[in-house]
């Protein structure tokens, strides 16, 4: 239960009870702006090693600890109980017990050694496993590396509604009308004590997550690193997808890159070595790049001839002025006028002009392929952009033969590198062939 619930919960008078459950009610259905929330937060942590005393709130071990009791006394291995919500009383075997802390009551926190795999020299960088609940895992580390951290990955539960988040397992599921309060809340303070650990000059923070709470999440994050470069990428985890009922079949899931400071994305492996040079395609798509749109220049809308027999470019026309209608543009006996066109017919324009088209053409760094997809003019070209043309003259690339068109084939030395897309195809995201199907 949120707070207020907690509250109302505790009003004698059951008729004014009622009455403020119904006002509350009404009040968490109305459309908020911005990120609004109640930020009380009724998590509970078991802290097994803590000796059950009087007094001691306590729930039972292996079962839910939203069922809380209290202490009444100690006798002989057994703990007298009071239930905390029915009231109930019972004695219990003191082993059968757990002593539990609710958010907010004091803990600490220590680090017990339970085992170490050594498989290098002394000197050598060690990886640590911290087992315990996260929250109280980040409050240890603080106290040696406040503003030391350079990258912290999380990967929170979903707030799906699933009986499987360990933390609110209880009572935050999808009928739940305060889940996103209490999923905010959990949030919140965890993602403070990150950027307290995180290095404000340079580091990283990177969350996993689905459309559950992707809206939320960016809302949060906003607000608690108000000066970071923040940034959401799609990554595919099942192409076969999650079938839902009424729903897109989900493929994927998204990340949160939060860069801090002087963090910067580094390039990564786009093209194996050994891969084929990739072409693009010559003609824009985009609207803003039409014809008379604010993008192209005034020289990139001409005709280009297709030879129809040798199925290769034969000339490049001149420019047509905008205004000038393309069918002012001369034919040639034999050749297919090719223009830059949508299949509805809207005008587009060329991704280079004439001069510096011809130029790459000479080079073999042009080629045409025909086109037999419905609307198409029959066929469409190709060319290789400057990074492309750069990587075959520094030797990152060679040209390996020809195409019956005049074109290179080519292929890349070595692999090459980019900066990442927002949307990442990795066989190693997959879930299935990388995630349920491992045997471990």
């Amino acid at each position: 239960m949120a707070a207020i619930d907690d509250l109302i919960a505790q009003i004698e008078d059951k008729a004014l009870r009622e009455r403020l459950r119904m006002e509350t009610n009404r009040i968490t259905k109305e459309k908020k702006f911005g990120l609004v929330f109640e930020d009380h937060l009724p998590e509970l942590t078991p802290i097994y090693s803590a000796q059950v005393r009087k007094h001691s709130k306590v729930g039972m071990r292996g079962g839910p600890l939203t069922d809380l009791w209290r202490v009444l006394s100690v006798r002989d291995g057994e703990a007298h109980c009071r239930n905390i919500g029915s009231g109930e009383t019972r004695k219990i075997p003191v082993d059968d017990l757990v002593v539990v802390r609710q958010f907010g009551e004091p803990i600490f926190p220590a680090l017990a050694p339970v085992d170490k795999v050594q498989n290098g020299p002394d000197d050598a960088p060690w990886h640590t496993l911290i087992e315990a609940d996260n929250y109280h895992a980040l409050q240890l580390l603080e106290y040696l590396y406040a503003g030391k951290v350079d990258c912290i990955y999380i990967d929170p539960p979903y707030n799906s509604g699933a009986r499987d988040w360990k933390y609110n397992n209880d009572y935050v599921d999808a009928n739940d009308a305060w889940r996103h309060s209490k999923w905010l809340a959990m949030m919140q303070r965890r993602l403070r004590l990150a950027k307290r650990l995180l290095n404000p000059k340079d580091s990283v923070l990177i969350v996993t997550f689905d459309e559950k709470e992707y809206l939320r999440l960016g809302l949060l994050l906003e607000q608690i690193f108000p000066d970071a470069n923040i940034q959401m990428v799609t990554s595919a985890i099942n192409a076969t997808g999650t079938i839902r009922v009424n729903e897109f079949t989900r493929v994927n899931e998204y990340l949160f890159f939060v860069l801090i400071g002087e963090s910067r994305i580094s390039p990564d492996t786009v093209n194996e070595a050994n891969s084929e040079v990739p072409w693009n395609l010559l003609q824009r798509r985009e609207m803003p790049s039409r014809r008379g749109g604010p993008k192209p220049g005034p020289d990139q809308f001409y005709p280009i001839y297709i030879d129809l027999e040798a199925g290769k470019l034969r000339k490049i026309g001149e420019p047509i002025p905008t205004g000038v209608v393309r069918s002012t543009a001369p034919s040639i006996k034999g050749c297919l006028t090719l223009f830059p066109l949508k299949p509805d017919g809207t005008e587009m324009t060329w991704g280079l002009n004439p001069g510096s088209l011809k130029k790459l053409h000479d080079k073999g760094f042009v080629k045409v392929t025909k086109n037999t997809r419905r609307g198409s003019q029959g066929y469409s070209v190709y060319y290789l952009t400057s990074g492309k043309v750069k990587a075959l003259e520094d030797g990152l690339a060679e040209i390996v033969g020809k195409n019956p068109d005049g074109s290179v084939r080519a292929r890349y030395i070595e692999g090459q590198k980019a900066i990442p897309t927002t949307m990442w195809m990795r066989d190693s995201h997959n879930a299935q062939s990388h995630g349920t199907k491992i045997d471990i």
